[in-house]
């Protein structure tokens, strides 16, 4: 059975490329606009001999000037920077001269253009950019399928897990099989884990890449970890870092969800639990890989992840005069009656978040990181499934 999904960000979620867009790379201007340059191809392109041999050397000059030669280095910066700028200016007038040149623009939170215009002459100051992960077609926004199937996936093994009351130490866990799926459970028994992609249930679960997102869906925010150990000294809540994020004032993608129980293993129909003092319990995979359930497991999930977020670290963080975003923001854009669901994907998910239940390191976490946009900071990687 093929689904037609749409996911909507609540929040901003950023998917990384892998990528970091060093300062020589892309452009900020005033009107907070963000700029993704291909310097190659802007050389390429122009058409002046004399202009390419101009680029040319300040390029090749700061290759080999260091920054500790403060005066040079911030001079031949300058000249760079004129040059992009100049270019902007141009490609503004005629837009139809920007392809291949400019690859995509974005907006700009308040923090990150002050930090970037106050930083602009620090020539120890790279101001690196985690990208967001584009399609090579036309550069747009999109969720990946594997980022998709592996937040439903956490949620339907920890539906599992708490369904068939199963306890941490009926589990044989090996790090290195984490990944693989859970065998059957027996009193006396280890739970053990399917070896081979040919026995793994969730063959029978496709989740392809979503289409992009509209052309003006970038965000390039900063993000803070909050010590929530540190709440009386605002200088001491973290560290910072700046990121591309899909904005969560975009609407909505589209992808297909393919449910194909055929694909299911023969010899292993269900997971089940049998034991004395708890009975006996059982989970069939042809009951687990069904929407209705996909959509039971990942609210019961994500929502108890988003209270206990609310409750044991933002109402801490708060004490500082942060203002995060109100959970009901979140939690009210799930109607729990409707055909939709809540999800929660990216980087900086946390780890609560993207760990099976029952199956955490029982670790003393003590941080969240949180972006901040118009003075409001946002958890981020929210999102609303619905069909």
């Amino acid at each position: 059975m093929k689904y037609k999904m749409k996911i909507e960000p609540i929040t901003f979620i950023h998917i990384g490329s892998g990528n970091e867009i060093d300062f020589f790379n892309y452009l900020i201007t005033d009107d907070k606009t963000f700029y993704r340059i291909d310097c190659a191809n802007f050389y390429d392109k122009l058409k002046s001999e004399n202009d390419k041999k101009k680029f040319a050397e300040i390029i090749s000059d700061l290759s080999n000037t260091s920054p500790e030669n403060k005066e040079e280095y911030s001079k031949l910066r300058k000249n760079y920077l004129d040059i992009i700028n100049k270019a902007i200016e141009f490609f503004k007038r005629k837009p139809e001269k920007k392809k291949g040149i400019i690859l995509y623009e974005g907006k700009v939170g308040d923090d990150v253009y002050n930090d970037y215009k106050m930083h602009i002459d620090d020539v120890n100051n790279q101001f690196i950019i985690n990208e967001a992960i584009h399609s090579a077609s036309n550069y747009g926004l999109y969720i990946p399928g594997s980022s998709l199937k592996g937040a439903i996936r956490t949620a339907l093994l920890s539906y599992i897990i708490n369904k068939l009351n199963l306890e941490e130490n009926e589990f044989n866990i090996d790090r290195r099989e984490a990944k693989k799926f859970i065998g059957r459970a027996y009193e006396g028994e280890i739970l053990k884990f399917y070896k081979g992609i040919q026995k793994d249930p969730f063959r029978a679960l496709r989740i392809f890449d979503s289409d992009t997102f509209k052309i003006d869906s970038s965000i390039i925010l900063e993000n803070k970890n909050f010590n929530i150990e540190n709440t009386k000294d605002k200088r001491k809540l973290g560290f910072k870092s700046f990121n591309e994020y899909i904005s969560h004032e975009v609407g909505y993608s589209t992808f297909e969800i393919d449910i194909n129980d055929t694909l299911l293993h023969e010899n292993f129909e269900g997971i089940s639990q049998r034991s004395k003092a708890k009975g006996e319990k059982s989970i069939k995979f042809k009951d687990l890989f069904n929407i209705d359930k996909i959509k039971e497991a990942c609210n019961e999930f994500y929502l108890t992840r988003l209270e206990e977020d609310y409750e044991k670290y933002f109402s801490k963080i708060e004490k500082t005069g942060i203002k995060i975003l109100d959970k009901k923001e979140i939690e009210e854009k799930i109607d729990k009656n409707k055909n939709e669901f809540l999800i929660r994907i990216g980087r900086f998910s946390q780890f609560e978040s993207v760990t099976i239940d029952k199956l955490r390191d029982k670790l003393d976490l003590h941080s969240r990181m949180l972006v901040n946009h118009n003075y409001l900071y946002y958890p981020v990687g929210w999102a609303k499934i619905s069909w």
